[in-house]
């Protein structure tokens, strides 16, 4: 119901990176990792449902979406990266989410760059 819609927060989250295999410290926290989990399955509860339109959640947007389950996992100290896990922004169709899934494992091995390394470096 509804179209996808995409928030840019300017917020800390928009300067985290993804934490390869579990090592995240930022954000939800789940038992799963690019590496374990089953490509041809989307983890169940992973996505929220959010209503296409309601006014109160865009009056409150920022509010909306840091009042969640995002938390450290431990003491972020001072110039650490903040690392979280990119499963939680794959796609939510099985076509894309097999993709982001195949193109983290490969970026945490080192067999492929990701989006911005690979722009940078054309």
């Amino acid at each position: 119901m509804g179209w996808t819609q995409y928030v840019v927060d300017s917020g800390r989250l928009l300067f985290a990176n993804h934490g390869c295999d579990g090592k995240d410290n930022y954000g939800p926290h789940y038992s799963f990792t690019e590496k374990t989990v089953d490509v041809e399955s989307i983890p169940e509860g992973l996505f929220e449902e959010i209503p296409p339109y309601n006014p109160v959640i865009e009056r409150h947007m920022r509010h909306f979406i840091c009042s969640g389950r995002d938390r450290t996992s431990r003491i972020i100290g001072v110039g650490e990266e903040v690392l979280t896990n990119y499963l939680t922004y794959a796609g939510k169709n099985l076509v894309d989410w097999k993709y982001d899934v195949l193109s983290l494992r490969g970026q945490c091995e080192g067999d492929i760059v990701g989006d911005i390394t690979g722009y940078e470096s054309k």
